[in-house]
């Protein structure tokens, strides 16, 4: 019966889960591995504005949107659902950008030229974020199960099911799918900023590579700097900026501002 079929459905489901976090902790890993892995990787961080270093940083940038983009393609709906394809992309968007934040928060020595060639980069790999987004015709069947959910009596398919193939997660998102795509630059801000938990870290990090002292502070007393601790503010400042009484002061107040 009805009661015996979610079950099984329940079974399933539990099953591709698993198999689909072992899959993300793998994948994401290996995303990661593209941004620093390499020597010739690591080095074009740390000598950024040169000719060479640009060069691989593009490489770089290529080889991560393409091996993303490819992720996602395989996992299109209805491979998955819409829920669990923006959650798993943003898995290993975040991945891409965690790598990304890691490698300049590690350089001890940051010049003017770099900085610059650094933030732009930070910037380009952001817009990983791009990504999130569903063409109408992918997302209508989805549109249609939540119909049939909310009206149960006439369907027969109960909200219980509905939530159990976790198909409406983002029908709030699509208002409109009447034989058009979904409008990408807003509806893909939001996914981004709902599923990728270090954008705004990592555009942080694009500004803090460019702005004064004196910025860094201001933001991280207004709580914009929230999600970097006080030693990896103090890194980049100390790569950033000469070694100077001022600057001393600084990472003094900074560290005040954490007690």
């Amino acid at each position: 019966g009805k009661e015996a079929w979610l079950e099984t459905a329940r079974h399933f489901f539990g099953v591709g889960s698993a198999h689909i976090a072992d899959l993300v902790v793998r994948e994401s890993r290996e995303l990661g591995a593209l941004i620093g892995n390499s020597s010739s990787s690591r080095d074009a961080f740390y000598n950024a504005a040169s000719d060479a270093a640009k060069e691989q940083l593009e490489k770089s940038r290529k080889q991560v949107r393409l091996a993303v983009t490819q992720l996602a393609r395989a996992m299109q709906p209805p491979v998955v659902t819409p829920r669990i394809y923006y959650q798993t992309l943003g898995h290993y968007i975040d991945a891409v950008f965690a790598a990304t934040i890691e490698m300049v928060a590690g350089i001890r020595d940051i010049g003017v030229d770099d900085s610059q060639v650094l933030s732009d980069h930070c910037r380009s790999i952001c817009s990983l974020s791009d990504l999130f987004r569903l063409d109408s015709h992918i997302l209508a069947p989805y549109q249609n199960l939540l119909m049939a959910a909310n009206a149960p009596g006439e369907h027969g398919v109960s909200v219980e099911l509905d939530e159990l193939l976790d198909s409406d997660g983002e029908a709030e998102l699509h208002q409109s799918l009447e034989g058009r795509d979904v409008q990408s630059s807003v509806q893909s801000a939001r996914l981004a900023k709902e599923h990728c938990k270090l954008s705004s870290k990592l555009v942080q990090l694009a500004d803090i590579l460019l702005i004064s002292r004196a910025d860094i502070l201001a933001r991280r007393r207004a709580g914009l700097l929230a999600q970097f601790t006080a030693d990896e503010l103090i890194g980049l400042i100390r790569a950033l900026f000469s070694d100077t009484n001022e600057r001393a002061q600084d990472i003094d107040t900074l560290r005040s501002l954490d007690q």
